[in-house]
């Protein structure tokens, strides 16, 4: 439990209101001109479909909240990361593993270390995205070999050290990203490459 100005709050409870966050930005894309859904996978994995009404651009993925809490960029509050598996028909790897930190990270790309269970720790560099909070995979084959490491896993452990900061660690449940992986993939492959 977590004593925050006199609330006692637990993960559970931190979790339920991160994803009642999310189910809320998802309606503010709706009021932005953006289509949106949202299908509860399981108890850990969301997958979400948003169209862009201007654009038609169409952004698929599915998405877990951390199951850990890191410090945000000043180090006064916690914020909960999100692990998603992204369909980009825009780009050339169309496939990839993002991961928002929901802090500072750096402007430039950055090493990511991921570890699952008790296997050997990859560290590969990710793209920053234009926010500076998050983290991508840079290419198809990257995106490859980390979903066939972390297939078969319990737990993945994901490290990154932000500009000026101390590494911050989340935590993601991986027992069911065989299911994630099956409601994403055959979207993905059907996305025509733009």
């Amino acid at each position: 439990m977590f004593d925050l100005t006199g609330l006692r709050v637990t993960t559970q409870w931190r979790i339920c209101l991160l994803r009642s966050v999310t189910l809320a930005v998802l309606v503010l894309m709706v009021a932005a001109n953006v289509t949106a859904s949202v299908v509860k996978i399981d108890q850990f994995w969301t997958f979400y479909e948003s169209i862009d009404r201007m654009s038609d651009e169409k952004n698929v993925g599915v998405v877990q909240p951390s199951q850990s809490q890191i410090s945000d960029s000043l180090g006064v509050n916690s914020v909960i990361p999100e692990f998603s598996i992204v369909c980009t028909p825009y780009r050339t790897n169309r496939v990839l593993l993002w991961i928002d930190w929901k802090r500072f990270i750096t402007t430039s790309d950055t090493e990511v270390t991921l570890r699952v269970d008790d296997k050997k720790a990859m560290t590969y560099r990710w793209e920053t995205d234009k926010t500076s909070t998050s983290t991508y995979t840079r290419s198809s084959a990257h995106t490859d070999r980390l979903i066939n490491y972390m297939t078969g896993g319990k737990t993945l452990l994901a490290a990154v050290s932000p500009y000026g900061s101390s590494r911050v660690i989340a935590e993601f449940d991986l027992s069911t990203l065989d299911r994630a992986i099956e409601a994403v993939m055959p979207i993905c492959k059907e996305m025509p490459a733009k």
